[in-house]
């Protein structure tokens, strides 16, 4: 018919465009939440159950070896104090000397004290792990939480909702499970994930920004998972590894526990003597 409007086919494409792009930010988001879990899950439960597995497999071991060296450099310090003072022609006053030791080996000192806290840490955390059906309902629940309430996945929600999610968090690195269920019930008051109900043109660049952000979360988990303790886990799962990295300390801290033995005998020759001319080696 003449003067006719011809029909407008890019309608329709235009709204499969729009539900495409809808669909994808929601399955992206959703990926968004899972990443987000993953990434507090590697630094908050299994990085640091990997810190404990290796204090109480190697750390123990590795203490005894800064005790011993500890005790090693504080013998050859104040035998080296003494021969100063006897060189001198001076009687020397064992409490200069005690002070002097304190001053110059508190940095060994501390990490020996760093290290016994250290064990201790991991003791507790091991004694305090939850039971493997509490463990796995605490990462759901808090999945779901996130996907309720992470900024990044909700950039929309309000001051409650992102308190709310503070509380969750907190929550899960406590591992308080009732806490957790508490701030569950609460969530509920919280809209759902939901449509972004945007037009076409920011949708897409919404599209966009969690694609960049999902990436950033997968190059951020790859870094987390190619650094210590992660990169220690098959290691540490390694029963003869961690039996060569024990004897390897034990034979250093007996090969140091021998050479004690000489320069006690040294000092004690030092303090008996009060000023010997052939002065022992203290090597």
């Amino acid at each position: 018919m003449a003067g006719q409007l011809p029909e407008r086919p890019l309608l329709p494409r235009v709204s499969a465009e729009v539900e495409r792009l809808e669909g994808e930010c929601l399955l992206l988001r959703e990926e968004l939440a899972r990443l987000h879990c993953e990434r507090d899950d590697l630094l908050h439960t299994i990085g640091p159950n990997l810190e404990a597995d290796y204090q109480l497999k190697i750390g123990t071991r590795q203490l005894e070896l800064l005790t011993v060296q500890l005790e090693f450099r504080t013998l050859r310090r104040k035998i080296e104090l003494w021969q100063t003072a006897l060189n001198r022609g001076l009687r020397p006053s064992e409490h200069e000397i005690e002070w002097t030791l304190q001053r110059e080996l508190e940095r060994w000192q501390q990490g020996v004290a760093d290290q016994a806290a250290a064990i201790d840490r991991a003791q507790r955390r091991v004694d305090s792990f939850l039971d493997p059906a509490d463990g796995r309902e605490l990462r759901q629940l808090y999945r779901r939480l996130a996907l309720r309430l992470h900024p990044d996945v909700n950039p929309d929600h309000g001051p409650q909702a992102k308190a709310l999610w503070l509380q969750v968090a907190a929550a899960y690195h406590a591992a308080d499970l009732p806490e957790l269920k508490a701030l569950a019930i609460l969530a509920e008051d919280i809209p759902a994930l939901g449509p972004l109900d945007l037009p076409a043109d920011q949708l897409a660049l919404k599209h966009q920004g969690l694609k960049q952000a999902v990436q950033h979360l997968l190059d951020e988990l790859a870094a987390i998972r190619a650094a210590p303790p992660h990169s220690l886990a098959p290691l540490l799962a390694d029963e003869r590894w961690v039996a060569e990295r024990r004897q390897e300390m034990q034979n250093e801290i007996d090969s140091l526990t021998a050479r004690i033995a000489h320069l006690r005998v040294v000092l004690e020759t030092l303090l008996r003597s009060g000023y010997d001319e052939r002065q022992p080696d203290a090597n």
